[in-house]
């Protein structure tokens, strides 16, 4: 008997309940290898029970990559860093974009990567591990006066953790007219459009409740919510709250920033370790400041999580490892380095070949978009 036989005598062996359980703990790359083993194998990695059990665990096991988005000028442009722990290594790597935009906009959620452009009638969700994507056409924009009275394109993406269906929002900002003018500096009107995967359509919803302040910030997804910061019309250093917009009932509420909160203050929102953060940035004092809402939605649950003084650049978390007791912290999208927040000690991440300036998605490893089609991405 060869080893070729013997090797399919022994995988037809195990039940495939037991080969879910194990493969189900291992990052995508490992995945893809295996179901190659044979076409049971290959049946049980594409079906969506396991993808969505591989998911749950890829999120709990920091069994990711970090993705670093070029300057505008390198379009279609990314660095992977696959990491599990504290190891990590990129690899470049360059995909075709059906637009041509200065402006990219890119969001992600559960191992997908979501790309568009505010002028753009086309989006890409993409899943880099894969190779896979899915190209959509987005809708036409219907506010007064268009295109002269946009104030504000965004776009957010993310998941209904009702249905587990995932939504990406498009939210435009118009300005007033009001006797053959636009009241740039007053009022403006909404239009938040949503496209369910479930149903394969967009549809118009609710707008924004307020019209007369300002989102500072572009769209951060936890939770289940999208999420912006809200601040005065005139002034971003003015924090009101950050408005969420919940992906299942589809309808916008109101959470408040933590009470005592300096003025003064250029503000922006992460995510960390699942939970919604607000990072300030102090420059008169030389000091960044990481806020994070330990339980989402209590306004009590805000804690001071990290301090960096003396420090006059921006700084924002993206990776909690609890085992080390340490944050990897992105400074003025320049520079990375871990943070070991028990003896409060910096240690500076050296990665080759990486560009001047860059901007830093963290996103799981998943096998979703595996029925998508395949991506010409060239790795350089």
């Amino acid at each position: 008997m060869t080893n070729t036989m013997m090797n399919e005598s022994s995988v037809r062996l195990l039940p495939l309940e037991i080969v879910a359980e194990i493969l189900s703990w291992l990052p995508v790359e490992s995945i893809l290898r295996f179901s190659c083993v044979c076409k049971s194998w290959y049946s049980l990695i594409s079906h969506s029970q396991f993808i969505n059990l591989h998911l749950s665990r890829s999120l709990k096991l920091n069994h990711g990559m970090l993705i670093f988005e070029q300057p505008r000028y390198e379009h279609g442009m990314l660095r992977l860093a696959p990491f599990s722990g504290d190891a990590i290594s990129t690899y470049p790597l360059r995909i075709p974009l059906p637009f041509r935009e200065d402006r990219v906009r890119m969001c992600h959620c559960d191992g997908l990567v979501f790309f568009t452009a505010a002028w753009a009638n086309v989006c890409v969700l993409w899943n880099p591990l894969l190779r896979k994507q899915k190209s959509l056409t987005l809708p036409r924009f219907e506010g007064p006066g268009f295109p002269g009275s946009v104030i504000l394109v965004d776009f957010g993406f993310g998941v209904d953790m009702v249905s587990g269906d995932h939504k990406i929002v498009r939210l435009v900002l118009y300005a007033e007219w009001y006797k053959g003018d636009y009241l740039k500096h007053n009022f403006w009107t909404s239009e938040v459009k949503v496209y369910s995967f479930g149903t394969n359509s967009w549809r118009r919803v609710p707008d924004l409740p307020f019209n007369d302040l300002k989102l500072c910030t572009p769209s951060i997804h936890v939770n289940g919510a999208l999420h912006w910061l809200v601040c005065d019309r005139d002034s971003s250093e003015s924090i009101r709250f950050v408005v969420a917009f919940d992906l299942a009932n589809e309808e916008f509420h109101n959470l408040l920033v933590p009470s005592n909160l300096e003025h003064g203050s250029l503000s922006s929102l992460a995510v960390l370790d699942g939970c919604l953060c607000l990072c300030l940035n102090d420059n008169a004092k030389a000091r960044q400041e990481v806020w994070l809402m330990k339980e989402y939605g209590v306004h009590d649950s805000w804690c001071r999580l990290l301090v960096f003084e003396n420090c006059e650049l921006p700084c924002r978390p993206l990776v909690l490892s609890k085992a080390n007791a340490k944050v990897l912290v992105e400074q003025d999208s320049k520079k990375l380095f871990w943070y070991d927040y028990i003896n409060e000690e910096i240690e500076k991440v050296m990665i080759s070949d990486m560009p001047f300036a860059f901007q830093t998605t963290v996103s799981a490893g998943s096998l979703l978009l595996h029925d998508g089609d395949a991506v010409k991405a060239a790795q350089l």
